[in-house]
């Protein structure tokens, strides 16, 4: 039997298409993958002063000043707050004095014994010694622990762009502002009897049929509804330190095909693409499995909401194998009261039934995919030469 040249070339050819495509749909998805695990780089520097004393590291001189508030329950005792402790300390960097600035250190107030300058942060972690009752501390007998790290942290009055890249190793993906109201049991009334210079307006028609929980909150003169606790993931982004669970939250994904570890994070809350508040530093680390999410819960305080519903983004920033990364949402809205929220697909922002829309995790291999389609069909289509 003759097979014909030209046959036999473009055979190979389109053997050689193929297989070429095919090894790159299998490498390419771990192509930018490292499989090897590293400590990120930070340049981290712990000191120890006393009251009054100063201390000098690369170029920055941190001074003890004052201890202003110790109201840590003693050793010993049962009391109703743990308490804090709470200096002053003072910053020079290059000779300029930046400032006197006030660390506290609080049970789950993390973000209240750091201090960001420049560049660079500052920790109050340990304070000694600790209360005993019967006992006073003489403001001589402070010894106070701190890390000065370089940050490399947004400023809170930074304006944010948003930025829309599924190639950092951790971007956010999901986002609700307005959870579900909180319904009453069926043998309870959402009315409650009004507070002196309140205003009795509980309501009980926010949706038919149903009762809808209410209460005063802190510096509202009207009764509010509550929302419920929701979640996008089981595992909050601070392990054991924080929930998952609150009325408004976001999710971070972990971009890569490899566990990453991510430092130094800080969230700053948008309104309009502008800075309303700054959470962090949080000296915790978040670490992410491959692929693997995890929920920042916003639980309010004396407030139905943390935030407010209309025009809100996130902006997080931090560092990875030495680099600074932020990732940000875009200004959102949401005044549904219900189980949809905003979620990032690879390419756009969708308002949906939550955890519905997925982040493509290997947007490579798609593309080649598509290439080898496009090659074959190409292919097929000229016409064989002749010999």
């Amino acid at each position: 039997m003759n097979i014909p040249l030209s046959n036999l070339v473009k055979t190979l050819h389109l053997s050689i298409i193929v297989i070429s495509c095919i090894s790159l749909v299998i490498i390419l998805p771990h192509a930018f993958a490292d499989t090897k695990e590293s400590s990120p780089s930070i340049n981290e520097t712990q000191i120890q002063l006393k009251v009054n004393q100063t201390m000098e590291s690369d170029n920055i001189k941190v001074k003890f000043l004052n201890v202003i508030e110790d109201s840590r329950c003693p050793a010993g005792v049962t009391c109703i707050w743990e308490g804090q402790v709470k200096i002053t300390v003072n910053i020079i960097k290059n000779d300029q004095s930046l400032g006197n600035f006030v660390l506290t250190s609080r049970a789950e107030q993390q973000d209240m014994a750091i201090q960001t300058f420049d560049g660079h942060s500052i920790q109050v972690v340990r304070v000694d010694p600790y209360p005993t009752s019967g006992k006073k501390i003489l403001p001589s007998d402070y010894l106070a622990t701190f890390v000065i790290s370089e940050s490399g942290i947004l400023s809170p009055s930074t304006q944010i762009s948003f930025v829309e890249n599924e190639t950092f190793p951790v971007i956010i993906t999901q986002v609700e502002l307005d959870s579900p109201f909180l319904l009453m049991p069926d043998n309870r009334t959402c009315t409650l009897p009004a507070k002196p210079g309140f205003i009795n307006n509980c309501r009980t028609d926010l949706i038919p049929g149903q009762k809808v929980q209410c209460a005063y909150s802190l510096g509202s003169g009207t009764c509010e509804p509550d929302h419920q606790f929701t979640r996008g993931t089981n595992q909050s982004c601070f392990g054991s330190d924080g929930s998952p669970n609150a009325p408004q939250w976001f999710d971070l994904y972990n971009n890569q095909n490899k566990t990453v570890q991510i430092r130094l994070f800080q969230l700053i809350i948008l309104q309009g693409g502008k800075s309303w508040g700054n959470w962090g530093l949080f000296p915790t680390k978040v670490n992410l499995g491959p692929h693997e999410k995890c929920t920042f819960g916003l639980v309010p305080s004396d407030e139905p909401l943390s935030l407010d519903q209309t025009n809100m983004g996130f902006a997080a920033s931090y560092t990875f194998e030495g680099k600074n990364y932020t990732t940000s949402t875009p200004p959102l809205t949401d005044l549904y009261n219900d189980t949809r929220t905003w979620q990032y697909g690879g390419n756009k922002w969708t308002f949906a039934e939550q955890n519905t829309v997925t982040v493509p995790e290997f947007p490579d291999a798609l593309l080649v995919m598509v290439i080898v389609v496009t090659l074959i069909v190409t292919f097929y289509r000229i016409k064989p030469i002749k010999i």
